[in-house]
């Protein structure tokens, strides 16, 4: 019972320091975007949300008959690039900051969440409470203004959620296979999925997902050899365990392997 009891004292103790660390956070969004230098009629009909690296949204032009220059790109770690477009106000931070942390909680509260998983959510709480925040503010904000658009995510997962929750269309680009997330019930509703493998596509049609589907084109293979690539994943998510067994399983069917190392990732990084 005791051990029961810190348990429960650590874990309040926990989301208390988040809830307060990212009060602050958003305090300290709301002052900054007024040190941003504005431009409001600047954003494009298609929007495309950035992350780290361009490769994750490049499928947009195996998509889309639409130039560079015809879009407008946000850069999720850099929210200057939304603050140069508009200002919120501090009573919208306020409601959205009271919403988002209702949010957490819920998804926090996932029956089929692992300990571990469960403690990588609270770690990372404050940046996830904060950027859904002010992310569910901008774009209510541009949906007020009857600015028509639409937005296509290349992995901007947080941020495709506030775009959903608005009521604002957005697409899904995927650049490899989809990762597993915590809980389908909380996969974002994307208008579009656009995948590479019919095996996903029938995963998640056969678990409820309404998404429209669609699998991009391409070239058929017309020959085949004794030859295998493996796309390798960030080293540190990786289950070497089960990649040297697969490796193995070829290489004593005479195959030969060959590795393609993540984009944002050296060589030197992989245990292999």
């Amino acid at each position: 019972t005791d051990v029961l009891l810190v348990k429960i004292f650590v874990q309040i103790m926990k989301k208390t320091t988040v809830y307060s660390l990212s009060f602050l956070k958003v305090i300290a969004l709301y002052v900054k975007q007024f040190f941003i230098k504005k431009n409001i009629d600047c954003l494009k009909k298609v929007i495309i949300l950035e992350v780290e690296k361009e490769y994750r949204h490049q499928n947009i032009y195996r998509v889309e008959n639409i130039k560079k220059e015809d879009i407008s790109f946000l850069k999720i770690f850099k929210k200057e690039d939304f603050m140069s477009h508009r200002n919120i106000s501090f009573l919208d931070f306020i409601k959205e900051f009271i919403q988002s942390i209702q949010s957490f909680n819920s998804i926090l509260k996932l029956k089929n969440l692992t300990e571990y998983e469960q403690l990588e959510i609270i770690s990372n709480g404050v940046s996830i409470i904060s950027s859904y925040t002010y992310f569910s503010c901008f774009f209510r904000k541009i949906k007020e203004n009857n600015f028509q658009f639409r937005i296509f995510s290349g992995g901007a997962i947080l941020a495709s959620y506030a775009v959903i929750n608005n009521g604002i269309e957005c697409n899904y680009l995927l650049h490899g296979l989809m990762y597993r997330p915590y809980s389908l019930d909380y996969f974002p509703k994307f208008n579009k999925i656009y995948l590479y493998s019919n095996i996903e596509k029938k995963w998640l049609l056969k678990r409820g997902i309404s998404s429209k589907m669609i699998l991009y084109d391409n070239k058929k293979v017309e020959k085949y050899t004794e030859s295998i690539i493996i796309f390798l994943d960030n080293p540190r998510l990786l289950d070497y365990n089960n990649l040297f067994k697969i490796i193995d399983f070829f290489k004593k069917n005479n195959y030969s392997v060959y590795a393609k190392i993540h984009p944002v990732s050296i060589k030197n990084s992989y245990l292999l």
